[in-house]
């Protein structure tokens, strides 16, 4: 069997085509286990999101459920912080009428 055709420019050619294939395939699979990952945390249930609301331009609020605490964020572009926490067995808070 002779590869002549694989050696000088058309080789060159066939092996970079085959090495960007490779790549691409490879970079799929890494991105498909990732996304798996990430949708089976979100699917199971462990995030959600109970309320948001915004307050400008990227700043936000938002009361989040993770594994059974509800967590009341405060998000900006550069910073993520908890304002308050609780576990979920002490329900919601009454509101007062006004």
């Amino acid at each position: 069997m002779s590869f002549e055709f694989l050696t000088g420019l058309p080789g060159t050619v066939f092996f970079g085509i085959f090495a960007l294939i490779l790549t691409l395939v490879i970079a799929w699979g890494v991105l498909r286990a990732m996304s798996a990952a990430y949708k089976s945390r979100v699917a199971n249930g462990e995030i959600s999101v109970q309320s948001a609301y915004s307050l400008g331009v990227k700043q936000h609020l938002y009361v989040v459920n993770f594994r059974g605490s509800d967590y009341f964020l405060a998000v900006t572009s550069d910073r993520i912080s908890v304002i308050d926490s609780r576990p979920e067995s002490e329900g919601q808070p009454e509101r007062q009428q006004n």
